[in-house]
């Protein structure tokens, strides 16, 4: 159990020990509260791919993905080229990276993407945080965070800074959201998950296929530490570390038997398999039933 769940008795675990539990849970909450649970993802491809898996271990949910409306048609193939910090969200969307909902009768999830720690992320969360404030039925009763990996060297804008400059870039853009996250961390659940081992050890990279997994881990570290650094001026901040160990271990005890290009367990060296987003998604969901049977912020 993370700390951050906050399971108050032995009573409660029993009842949350399961994805069919936990769902039951939230289904009580329900008809007692008169309102679905809701959970907000704030972040990169990392954050989308929780969120995909989200759709599929609860109950039916048909998402609707925004779209610019001057778009019509299928989406150009994405351009990594293009991609910078300060990007507009109509432009990324225009590529096929979007924003989206999705709605059942007890959860209501919401994924916004937003890779860079830029404007458009403070906009986000400053949006969040005055709903929170001022219209307490459409705060998220949980909002994730994940950010970094666009600052790695994976994405070709980023390839003419020097790893150093790409750090500073990070840490400034971590500054940027100090004030919105501590408006945000006062008035609900928010948890910044950190970036996880990458498996390019055992996995190519699709997109940088020379990337090895030491080289990663050295900039996933350093960026670990920029998140804690900034962490300490929002103290109300919950930092996740995502099931670090257990990536790990999938990384040696799965990925690395030379799995078939494509195995769902291992699909590409960035985003983690169906058992780890299960885990993910199952941890998660836990949290939104405690929430919903404790007192909130």
């Amino acid at each position: 159990m993370f700390p951050w769940e906050n399971l108050p008795s032995e009573e409660d675990r029993s009842h949350n020990s399961g994805p069919q539990q936990t769902q039951d849970c939230l289904r009580q909450t329900r008809t007692v509260t008169g309102r679905a649970r809701r959970l907000a993802i704030v972040g990169d491809s990392r954050g989308r791919a929780i969120y995909a898996n989200m759709l599929n271990v609860t109950d039916p949910m048909q998402p609707v993905w925004q779209r610019p409306e001057n778009i019509t048609g299928e989406v150009n193939a994405v351009n990594f080229t293009l991609f910078s910090p300060g990007l507009e969200p109509q432009t990324f969307c225009s590529k096929g990276l979007c924003s989206s909902n999705a709605t059942n009768e007890f959860v209501e999830f919401q994924y916004h993407w937003r890779p860079f720690a830029d404007r458009h992320l403070v906009e986000t969360l400053q949006t969040l945080a005055v709903e929170c404030a001022t219209e307490r039925r459409k705060c998220p009763d949980m909002v994730l965070l994940n950010n970094g990996i666009w600052y790695s060297g994976r994405v070709p804008y980023m390839f003419q800074f020097h790893q150093c400059e790409q750090f500073t870039m990070f840490r400034r853009g971590l500054q940027r959201l100090v004030p919105p996250l501590i408006q945000l961390a006062r008035r609900t659940l928010t948890v910044w998950k950190l970036e996880e081992a990458m498996l390019f050890e055992f996995v190519r990279d699709k997109h940088e296929p020379e990337l090895t997994k030491t080289e990663y881990m050295a900039l996933v570290v350093i960026q670990q530490a920029l998140v804690y650094e900034m962490s300490l001026q929002v103290p109300e901040l919950v930092i996740w570390s995502s099931l670090l160990p257990e990536v790990t271990r999938h990384m040696f005890h799965v990925c690395a038997r030379a799995p078939p290009d494509g195995w769902p367990e291992c699909p590409d060296p960035v985003h983690m398999g169906k058992y780890l987003q299960d885990s993910f998604c199952s941890t998660l969901l836990r949290a939104l039933c405690v929430r919903a049977r404790t007192k909130r912020r």
